[in-house]
C-alpha cells in the first residue's frame, strides 16, 4: 500500500510538472487559466487535499470490509462448532439405538410365556416410543445439517461480497 501511494505521488508529480507552464502562451487568455504561479500552486494543493481526503476513505472503507469479513469468519467458525456438536449427538444417538437394539434382542431370543420374548405390553410401547423418538431424533438431525450447511452458504457468499467490495473499492470501482 505504501509503495503503491508513493509511486502514485511520483507519477502525479511527473504529471503535474508536464502540465504546468510557467511563463506566457496562448493558454493565458482562456478562461480558468491561472496567471499567477501562487493561483496555481494554490489550485495543486487544493488537488491534493481532495486525493488525500480519496485516499483516506479508502482507507475507511478498507478497514471496514476487513471488519466484515473478521465477523463472517467467526461465523463461520461458530457454524463449523455447531456441525461438529451435531455430528456427535447423532453418533451418541446411533451408538444408544444399537444398545437398544442389541438389549430387545437379547429379551427377545430369552423367549417368554405366550411367545412374547418376555416382554409385557407396556415394554413393547415403551420401545416403540423409544424407536419412535430416536427415529425423530435423526431426521431433525438432518434437518438441522441442512440448516447448518446454508447459513455457511450465506457466510460464504457475505465474505465474498466484503471481498469483492474491497478489490473493487481498491481498484477505483464503486462498490455494489
Amino acid at each position: 500500500s505504501g509503495g503503491a501511494h508513493n509511486r502514485f505521488y511520483g507519477e502525479l508529480e511527473t504529471w503535474l510538472s508536464a502540465q504546468t507552464r510557467i511563463g506566457g502562451g496562448p493558454e493565458e487568455d482562456e478562461p480558468g487559466f491561472a496567471n499567477d504561479i501562487g493561483e496555481q500552486l494554490a489550485f495543486v494543493s487544493q488537488q491534493m487535499g481532495a486525493l488525500n481526503r480519496i485516499i483516506a476513505e479508502g482507507e475507511d472503507r478498507r478497514a471496514l470490509d476487513s471488519g466484515k469479513i473478521a465477523e463472517a469468519m467467526a461465523s463461520m467458525e461458530r457454524i463449523a462448532a455447531q456441525a461438529v456438536a451435531e455430528r456427535e449427538t447423532i453418533a451418541e444417538a446411533v451408538a444408544a439405538q444399537s444398545r437398544i437394539v442389541a438389549a430387545v434382542e437379547r429379551m427377545a431370543e430369552g423367549g417368554g410365556v405366550g411367545g412374547d420374548g418376555g416382554m409385557d405390553t407396556e415394554t413393547r410401547r415403551h420401545i416403540r416410543n423409544i424407536d419412535l423418538l430416536i427415529a425423530k431424533l435423526i431426521e431433525e438431525s438432518a434437518a438441522g445439517r441442512v440448516e447448518t450447511a446454508e447459513a455457511l452458504r450465506r457466510e460464504v457468499r457475505a465474505v465474498h461480497r466484503a471481498v469483492n467490495d474491497m478489490t473493487n473499492a481498491i481498484g477505483g470501482v464503486t462498490p455494489r
